[in-house]
């Protein structure tokens, strides 16, 4: 089932694609990190990525960990 991620209150959508991109960038801009299916530490995998990215933009959108196994598990280095 394919959910919609809403633009997050207060923020245009241009906006928001701008912030996902600048994520996007960030993130290829520091070195790789180790894939685990179940992360922790520096590792990451997909569901880490995405949810890192939408919470950069301000999205509070969370599918569970249940259901995206390091979801939570944040990969875009502080500055």
């Amino acid at each position: 089932k394919l959910e919609e991620i809403p633009v997050p209150h207060g923020t245009t959508p241009k906006e928001f694609v701008d912030k996902l991109t600048e994520a996007k960038e960030k993130y290829l801009s520091q070195p790789a990190r180790p894939y685990a299916l179940f992360p922790s530490g520096k590792q990451g995998n997909c569901n880490s990525l995405t949810g890192s990215c939408l919470r950069y933009g301000g999205s509070d959108y969370s599918p569970g960990e249940l259901r995206a196994p390091g979801w939570n598990q944040e990969v875009l280095d502080n500055e």
